[in-house]
């Protein structure tokens, strides 16, 4: 409910980064989605989602899902998943400036 007001729709990878970045057990996840590819085409479908434990966390409906149960329904492919350690070594320059 907080990020609602800040963050327009559309906005899954900033959303699903702020969250990860609030939660040290988090997962960040990335991958394609089937129904944004339906309804958007092949290079739309990319989504972002954090995981933590069995659930998902949807940073566009702002709903908590038990895993198995979002991964039925949105059937991603292409999942990748950063810890927060890979994340940030990933993106060190980022992290390096002053």
């Amino acid at each position: 409910k907080y990020l609602k007001p800040l963050l327009l729709p559309g906005k899954c990878y900033d959303r699903s980064l702020y969250m990860f970045l609030c939660f040290d057990d988090a997962l960040l996840v990335r991958g394609d989605c089937k129904y944004l590819e339906l309804e958007y085409g092949k290079d739309s479908s990319r989504y972002g989602w954090i995981e933590i434990d069995d659930y998902v966390y949807d940073p566009s409906l702002l709903i908590r899902f038990e895993k198995d149960i979002y991964y039925k329904i949105y059937l991603p492919t292409n999942v990748e998943k950063y810890t927060k350690e890979e994340y940030i070594k990933k993106n060190r320059e980022f992290y390096e400036k002053d």
